[in-house]
């Protein structure tokens, strides 16, 4: 069985034994992790602005959260994968 999203996220962004970490980062330069995460604000200003230049006019950060997690269900993940701490928060 393949591994789910957010496990090769975190497999790709954090080192092995990394606990408690930020779904949302900001990168340094030379594209390394910074240990905190984004602020709300920035997560959604960064939405509207690519949500704009796709020209979907209504995408929210929340939106998008829901459309992952219905994704997820529609793909056969368990409720408890989804209901697991950074999807349904």
């Amino acid at each position: 069985m393949g591994e789910d999203g957010l496990t090769l996220y975190e497999k790709a962004i954090w080192p092995a034994g990394a606990a408690d970490h930020p779904l949302f980062v900001g990168f340094d330069k030379g594209d390394h992790p910074r240990q905190q995460g984004l602020q709300a604000a920035s997560i959604y200003r960064l939405v509207r602005t690519y949500g704009m230049q796709a020209a979907i006019t209504k995408l929210t950060a929340h939106s998008l959260r829901a459309s992952g997690i219905t994704l997820m269900l529609e793909n056969k993940a368990s409720l408890w994968k989804v209901q697991e701490p950074g999807w349904s928060r």
